[in-house]
């Protein structure tokens, strides 16, 4: 039996529960699922964080007698789920978005709603989340080649960068702009949070205005830490060091935030 989108979306307007939401920095997906007339339908919408971008909206219907046909349904959110949490999951950074906590919780009424109407329970919710994380891990850990071994290293800088990234997306403090002749430039972002203190830096070199390339390095350091302090005055006093910079640009206070004179500058210029 099909079921024309008009029909579904009208029908999931009257019958549906409180959708089922999951975001991460590039999108929101909403979930809406419903049983009607001897099927069960669903809505799916993805907005994206991007105006270049055009929302997908898809629907979706299974007779409800059909469970194989109702599970491709299920297994279709859990995807999503994992699509949009994974790489938190990965990270160690699931904690800061409240993930289970806040939302995708036992509180989370679009959750409950979506799992009521596939006959599950919370718990069954997060066995079926650790399955498919698995399948996520499977395809970010082993890559084709068998030989291929991930590096610790590696994973540990990316965790970082990524917990930073998290940090400075949320709380940015400060930024600073250094500008150069030759228009490369330098890029910092602070932010004092948590006891620590965040940055990211982004080395710019442009050909004819256009960016060619950016190298990021990302840190954080404990606000009692010296040596962080004295390693990141270095970095950013090294900037001035040779005395070419054209001008500098600040969003904040970020001389007074990472506890640098301005005029000390104006001497290394």
């Amino acid at each position: 039996m099909n079921v024309d989108q008009e029909t579904i979306a009208r029908l999931i307007d009257e019958k549906a529960g409180q959708p089922f939401e999951m975001e991460n920095d590039d999108f929101m997906i909403t979930w809406e699922v419903a049983l009607a007339e001897d099927l069960m339908i669903a809505r799916r919408v993805v907005f994206f964080d991007s105006d270049d971008l055009d929302d997908i909206v898809d629907y979706l219907e299974a007779p409800y007698g059909d469970w194989d046909a109702c599970n491709e349904i299920y297994d279709s959110i859990m995807v999503d789920f994992i699509d949009c949490y994974g790489e938190d999951l990965y990270l160690g950074s699931a904690g800061e978005l409240s993930l289970f906590d806040s939302f995708a919780s036992p509180d989370d009424e679009g959750l409950m709603w979506i799992l009521s109407t596939f006959g599950k329970n919370y718990a069954d919710f997060l066995l079926d989340a650790f399955f498919y994380y698995g399948d996520f891990l499977d395809e970010m850990c082993c890559p084709d080649d068998d030989s291929a071994v991930a590096d610790p290293e590696e994973l540990a800088r990316d965790a970082e960068a990524h917990q930073v990234r998290k940090v400075l997306q949320h709380c940015t403090d400060a930024t600073l702009t250094v500008c150069y002749p030759d228009d490369s430039m330098v890029y910092w972002e602070f932010a004092n949070a948590e006891g620590k203190l965040w940055y990211r830096r982004a080395d710019l070199d442009y050909v004819d205005g256009e960016d060619v390339e950016c190298i990021d390095e990302y840190g954080c350091f404990d606000l009692d830490d010296p040596d962080g302090w004295g390693a990141l005055h270095d970095s950013v006093l090294g900037l001035f060091a040779n005395g070419d910079v054209e001008e500098w640009d600040e969003f904040g206070d970020p001389f007074g935030l990472i506890g640098i004179n301005p005029d000390d500058l104006e001497d290394e210029d």
